[in-house]
């Protein structure tokens, strides 16, 4: 509570820096571009998705 999921990130980010981030969300990418710009290696996955795009996502995440 108090933090959104962008704002939680970047403080687990500074413990854990080069995380691969994939964002899951059912708004737009829009509402998260400006986050995701700040965040490295972060994705955006929008709802609704198949179990195979959420592999896929994962998968080029964590791909060296």
């Amino acid at each position: 509570p108090g933090i959104d999921g962008p704002g939680w990130v970047t403080q687990a980010l500074s413990h854990r820096p080069g995380t691969p981030v994939v964002f899951v969300s059912g708004y737009t990418e829009d509402t998260l571009s400006a986050a995701l710009s700040r965040i490295p290696r972060a994705v955006f996955l929008g709802k609704p998705f198949s179990l195979q795009d959420l592999t896929a996502t994962i998968a080029r995440q964590l791909a060296p």
